[in-house]
């Protein structure tokens, strides 16, 4: 049997028997006041107290040990059930029984550790001594836990039984490609060209010289190649019906997040190379115009964050 190795001061009081029985559950405690946990070693120290806990927790969320999980702590007035239950006294900042955000932080995840080296799978409070969670006041005219810990119990139940059994990441979808997506219809490599729109401050990448026909008709000027793109991993482009901004994401949960939030969807609009070894392609973005900017140029990077108000977003992709 183990102990856990979250604790951060051990005093080990005589006040224990060996424990007997497998451990089935847990017994939160408060300890009626703001007890250190140095305080609270120090409280059940003597014989003549009669008292023990196997942990304590402090409101700055350290946890001390006094008896080891493989001796019984005279905790809960029970026999029965502290030979049955690892037993952890809390530290209350008021006489309601309140904890600290600390404290809960570290109940729960000494809860969690507990389960988890005891084979404990499933955490539930019955409401009687039969639940894995007991309290104190169940085998003794008490208030222990006191009222806080009374009302958070449905609450630490839920919570260590998440932490016992995260849900799974999901795997990104794949992009919500919707008619008339022309980007997906081309053949797209090579090099990617950027243009710029006086009137409206946006720049535009694209790797299609259809395109680039198109827009130099109109009001962009041609900057000329940006980068050189390999294909292999694609770029999502998409555009902002609301500020006119484009993006571009090699993310497919970013591209499904953005959609329908002021986003559409416009298809392939490029590829970035899978080695980080190669050309790094820069993310900055302008909260006045509410602007993105995707550069290869890190001194064009360093002069827009330093003197004209863009903040970098990182390494969007990588060229060649």
């Amino acid at each position: 049997m183990s102990n856990s190795p979250l604790v951060s001061y051990t005093r080990i009081s005589p006040n224990k028997n060996r424990r007997t029985e497998k451990i089935i559950g847990i017994t939160p405690h408060y300890m009626a006041g703001n007890c250190s946990i140095e305080t609270c070693g120090e409280i059940f120290a003597p014989t003549s107290r009669q008292a023990s806990s196997n942990y304590g927790i402090g409101s700055d969320g350290r946890i001390g040990m006094y008896v080891p999980e493989d001796y019984r702590a005279w905790t809960s007035s029970s026999s029965w059930n502290d030979q049955r239950r690892v037993t952890i006294e809390v530290a209350n900042v008021d006489s309601y029984g309140t904890i600290t955000a600390a404290a809960w932080e570290s109940l729960v995840n000494l809860c969690v550790d507990i389960c988890q080296r005891n084979g404990i799978d499933w955490v539930n409070f019955t409401g009687d001594k039969n639940g894995v969670i007991t309290w104190h006041c169940m085998f003794a005219a008490t208030d222990c836990p006191g009222n806080y810990l009374k009302a958070k119990t449905p609450a630490l139940v839920d919570e260590i039984n998440a932490r016992l059994h995260p849900a799974p990441i999901p795997e990104p979808e794949p992009p919500k490609i919707y008619p008339g997506t022309y980007l997906d219809e081309r053949q797209l490599g090579g090099d990617m060209f950027r243009l710029y729109n006086p009137y409206n401050g946006q720049h535009l990448f694209t790797p299609d010289p259809q395109e680039v026909e198109s827009l130099l008709k109109g009001d962009w000027d041609d900057e000329g190649v940006a980068w050189h793109m390999p294909e292999v991993i694609p770029i999502y482009r998409l555009y902002n019906t609301r500020s006119g901004d484009h993006l571009w994401t090699i993310s497919l949960q970013e591209c499904n997040t953005c959609i329908g939030n002021d986003w559409t969807y416009e298809g392939i609009g490029g590829y970035s190379s899978a080695t980080e070894t190669d050309k790094p392609i820069y993310r900055l973005y302008n909260a006045v115009s509410d602007k993105h900017l995707f550069t290869a140029d890190k001194s064009e990077v360093s002069v827009l964050t330093t003197e004209h108000g863009w903040t970098s977003e990182g390494i969007a992709f990588y060229s060649i």
